[in-house]
């Protein structure tokens, strides 16, 4: 704040000397017009000065002191006391600009310096009354200009404390939000983990088709229980401004067909059909955040399916190359009723819904408008009677030769090797085993970070699930043991926490990837593929 002002002096006396030089050149005297282009010049060197050093206080002062007393010696060979009053202020404000302090005791020299000059020019005779009645005047101008100056200022940064204070407030709020939702998120995760990871178990297992049923019901409802707990971390996030987007290659043809795929089931059993229309290559390839992308498409679809009573739902995909760019269009029609002016208006607030709905948190069009504007793109809806509502998403990405990192996903995979589970929760070790043996795997636990250091060390294993938050040793420090004494096996994190920060953590403490609880078939699948030789892994005949 202070340099600022020190700039805002120098410019202020700049023009106000440039002023004076015109008004001496065409007004008064030579020489008061070359003290004044004199002070003109030392304004503008001052502002150099100040942009050169960092000692810019000692520079804008130094500088001042010199143009008041320029000023102030031309005014005395003249003998006016009007102009050298008017030439001891500019200097003044300029230094009182860039302190009180500093300005305060240039205030007394002024007037000294005022006095000294009214002594030494003082006239006898009938001017003397005069002259001694504007010496008054300018005695109290002075002050007063000072005084002026003073309180602007002083309101000025109580204001600025005021702002400053309820800013380091609002910050400390949403870290105290985010740690509260991470908090509940971690004691919500590690049960919903034991309810959806053994909903998994039992399904892959023979099982009746009624038993069947009513265990795909407990695990839908799960999930619809993690997507809610998913909206709320990621609304933190958005209003923190603490989410990273990720920039790697993509197929949008293949994007929009595994969300297809993911909702077809929910669309039948409403008796609705679920399709895509792509009219961009099956091949374009372009750089952005696909599982942003994935997330606001799928709530889009998601959405579509719900308020949808007949008829069917179609996912439409096209655009154009606009030189090494591509603009891309996505979206999403469906045929339930129109939605009323009032409605569109307020649906992407957050934690609003239509009045005849008030299932969900009503956040997911809200984070996905904010997503989308982070990517800057656009979400549009159009909404006519008998033509159904139409959500679009409008994307500028670059186009790239790049290959995606898509690993083919199937429960049919099966690996061998053996696999080592720590965690100090029986559930979880229980559920992370189960899924790890359907899988082929020879599994190993271990209740804390201290007892998997020693099992490491006397055993070899392929890969290593690790808990995060365990008593006497926690998984980041064991991982930082197990890398310290060379060990490369490949550790995968197991976390409860699904903020940036934690998983960026695991990344930086040695882990090589992490997974979120609850644990999901498909996701652990994926890891697998990515950490375990190919020639480890084979198909189910």
């Amino acid at each position: 704040m202070q340099a600022r002002f020190v700039l805002a002096g120098s410019l202020l006396g700049g023009v106000l000397s440039l002023g004076a030089t015109v008004f001496m050149s065409i007004w008064a005297s030579p020489w008061q017009t070359l003290m004044s282009g004199l002070g003109l010049v030392l304004c503008f060197a001052m502002i150099g000065l100040w942009r050169a050093t960092r000692n810019r206080d000692l520079i804008s002062h130094l500088a001042g002191v010199v143009l008041s007393l320029t000023y102030v010696a031309g005014a005395l060979k003249e003998g006016s006391l009007s102009t050298s009053t008017l030439f001891a202020i500019i200097p003044m404000v300029t230094l009182f600009l860039s302190g009180r302090r500093v300005g305060a005791l240039w205030l007394v020299l002024v007037l000294l310096q005022i006095v000294v000059i009214a002594v030494l020019v003082r006239p006898a005779g009938p001017a003397q009354q005069d002259f001694d009645a504007q010496l008054v005047r300018v005695l109290v101008l002075s002050p007063t200009i000072f005084l002026v100056g003073f309180l602007y200022e002083s309101g000025h940064e109580r204001t600025v404390a005021t702002l400053s204070q309820a800013r380091e407030a609002a910050e400390a709020a949403n870290r105290e939000k985010s740690r509260f939702l991470a908090k509940v998120s971690h004691e919500i995760r590690t049960p919903l983990n034991g309810v959806l990871g053994t909903t998994e178990l039992a399904m892959l297992d023979e099982v009746s088709p009624a038993t069947r049923e009513r265990l795909s019901t407990i695990h839908r409802s799960g999930g619809t229980l993690l997507a809610l707990i998913n909206d709320l971390l990621d609304h933190a996030r958005v209003e923190a401004g603490r989410f990273e987007l990720q920039s790697a290659p993509f197929l949008p043809v293949q994007l929009l067909t595994e969300i297809v795929d993911l909702n077809r089931a929910r669309a039948q059993s409403k008796g609705l059909t679920l399709t895509v229309a792509a009219e961009v290559p099956a091949t374009l390839r372009l750089l952005g955040d696909a599982v942003r992308i994935k997330q606001v498409l799928g709530n889009l679809v998601t959405n579509a399916i719900k308020f949808t009573r007949t008829g069917g739902v179609v996912v439409r995909c096209d655009g154009q190359a606009e030189g090494a760019l591509y603009r891309l269009r996505l979206s999403v029609g469906d045929a339930c009723p129109r939605i009323e002016a009032v409605d569109q208006s307020r649906l992407f607030l957050p934690f609003s819904q239509l009045a005849a709905h008030t299932e969900g948190t009503g956040l997911g069009l809200a984070i996905s408008r904010q997503l989308v504007d982070a990517m800057n793109g656009q979400l549009s809806l159009s909404s006519e009677v008998g033509q159904g509502s139409t959500f679009t998403l409008e994307l500028t990405l670059a186009q790239t030769d790049l290959s995606p990192q898509h690993t083919p996903v199937s429960t049919q995979w099966r690996f061998s090797g053996r696999a080592l589970v720590v965690d100090d929760n029986t559930i979880n070790i229980g559920v992370a085993s189960g899924l790890l043996s359907k899988l082929g795997l020879e599994v190993s636990s271990a209740g804390n970070g201290a007892e998997a250091l020693e099992v490491l060390a006397k055993d070899h294993f392929d890969v290593v699930l690790m808990d995060l938050q365990m008593p006497v040793l926690d998984g980041l420090s064991a991982t930082r043991a197990v890398r310290a004494r060379g060990d490369v096996t490949p550790i995968i994190a197991l976390t409860a926490n699904a903020m940036q920060e934690e998983l960026q953590a695991c990344l930086d403490a040695g882990m090589t990837d992490c997974l979120t609880k609850p644990l999901r078939l498909q996701r652990l699948i994926e890891l697998l593929l990515r950490v375990l030789p190919p020639t480890e892994k084979v198909r189910l005949a």
